[in-house]
């Protein structure tokens, strides 16, 4: 409870600097929808409403995955966790443009999303060869030309952002790939997606992630606190990334000296 009482208060703080009057239209938009189905809606409970639904997203969505398999991650890597928890912890973050000063965390989470993408695969319909006459060839595949009905094509992310055409010493977890604003081959890092259908909410997700870590790193000690010997794993059988096994932390109320 606790938890969501403080991210109402926080999230406007975030949702403000977006644009000009992001809240009141966000604000209005609720109410208009809201009265349509259900009756009146009092201006507070539709910023509420709002406050829960951010709220929601970041509880539930797949960012709370992401957080845990970077916590795994740096469980093997103590000099990276340390150099982001020291940025978390010297950082002033009160408002969006100060997350931009988060730079080390962006490329831990970065990297995080590269050997542990929440979406390890995907599809797309192919429908080029409708419209042409000659057969079509995708690297050693040929689509011939006398298909005449759509096929889907079927990627995995987690092969792409893992293959050492790609990538140097991909199975090394390193955020300073991501330095100088390192932008790798297109195609080759999709966390989310590329093109017209990429995720809607990439910079929402991104802002999360390090809203909720400089928070958590501000007030608490955290340890990563599982058994060695069954360490969790991750599931690569689904379309999204799944845990066997939780991924246990141990909380310690941060005392900070005067």
């Amino acid at each position: 409870f606790r938890i969501m009482v403080k991210l109402r208060q926080l999230i406007p703080n975030y949702v403000e600097p977006a644009g000009e009057n992001v809240m009141e239209d966000l604000v209005h938009a609720t109410k208009m929808q809201y009265e349509l189905f259900d009756g009146s809606c009092p201006k507070s409970m539709a910023e509420r409403l709002i406050n829960d639904t951010v709220a929601t997203i970041l509880v539930f969505d797949n960012m709370v995955k992401q957080l845990a398999m970077l916590y795994m991650l740096l469980e093997h890597e103590p000099e990276i966790q340390e150099k982001m928890v020291k940025e978390l912890r010297e950082t002033e973050v009160n408002s969006y443009a100060d997350l931009e000063k988060l730079e080390y965390t962006d490329r831990c989470l970065l990297e995080c999303m590269r050997m542990r993408p929440s979406l390890l695969r995907g599809s797309r319909d192919f429908k080029q060869h409708l419209k042409s006459e000659e057969e079509v060839k995708i690297g050693q595949y040929v689509i011939p030309k006398e298909l005449k009905v759509g096929i889907k094509i079927h990627t995995s992310e987690y092969v792409q952002q893992m293959d050492p055409r790609y990538w140097d010493n991909p199975t090394k977890y390193n955020p300073d790939r991501w330095i100088n604003g390192f932008n790798p081959d297109k195609y080759t890092y999709l966390p989310f997606w590329t093109g017209p259908r990429s995720c809607l909410g990439k910079h929402l997700g991104m802002m999360l992630m390090k809203i909720t870590l400089y928070h958590l790193h501000q007030n608490f000690e955290i340890t990563q606190a599982w058994d060695k010997q069954t360490a969790p794993i991750f599931l690569q059988s689904m379309a999204t990334i799944r845990l066997i096994g939780d991924v246990p932390c141990r909380f310690q109320k941060r005392v900070v000296s005067s």
